[in-house]
């Protein structure tokens, strides 16, 4: 799980040295593609912020959104998820679908559009191909796969499965260790 975060983190950092690289290159056409799957993100993740919060305030509502915008809201989300934080009674989901719900805005707003934005610029004709581009374009699959791969392995395995839990720690009646069908 932190392998995604750190890979997360990086790339929304190389996400935002493209933007610049592209508009010093005069390919805002690419620049500003690259900002709009990384504002579409961020909305994405702000919205489910909010609508995750606001029965708590608008106080815990600003710290969210403040993670958000200092992009370590993955991390936040890790360790949430990693320690096994109960849901509190106001949320709307559990953190673990709340990590879910951003890893998946981040997959299909920013690292797969960012995909296709950098493979394009490598290959399109007079191309000039920095290190940088061909760095933020191995971090942008990287955290496509371990991304998609990690929430795919999570919900099929996780501790809540094992146990015969649902999300809020009920028990289905079954004995720990009991096959799951």
């Amino acid at each position: 799980m932190f392998v995604a975060v750190a890979l997360s983190m990086i790339d929304m950092f190389t996400d935002i040295l493209m933007v610049f690289e592209f508009m010093l290159a005069k390919k805002t056409g690419f620049s500003y593609t690259m900002m709009g799957s990384i504002f579409a993100n961020l909305g994405i993740q702000l919205l489910t912020v909010f609508i995750q919060n606001f029965k708590l305030g608008w106080r815990k509502v600003l710290k969210e959104m403040l993670i958000i915008l200092t992009c370590t809201k993955p991390g936040f989300d890790a360790f949430r998820v990693a320690s096994e934080k109960e849901i509190v009674e106001v949320h709307v989901i559990s953190p673990k679908s709340e990590f879910t719900a951003t890893k998946c805005s981040e997959l299909f707003t920013e690292a797969i559009p960012g995909t296709i934005v950098q493979l394009t610029a490598i290959v399109s004709p007079g191309s000039d191909t920095s290190s940088s581009a061909a760095f933020s374009f191995v971090c942008f699959v990287f955290t496509a796969a371990f991304a998609s791969s990690y929430i795919s392995y999570d919900w099929d395995t996780g501790r809540v499965l094992r146990k015969g839990e649902d999300e809020r720690g009920a028990n289905d009646g079954c004995a720990e260790g009991c096959p799951v069908p």
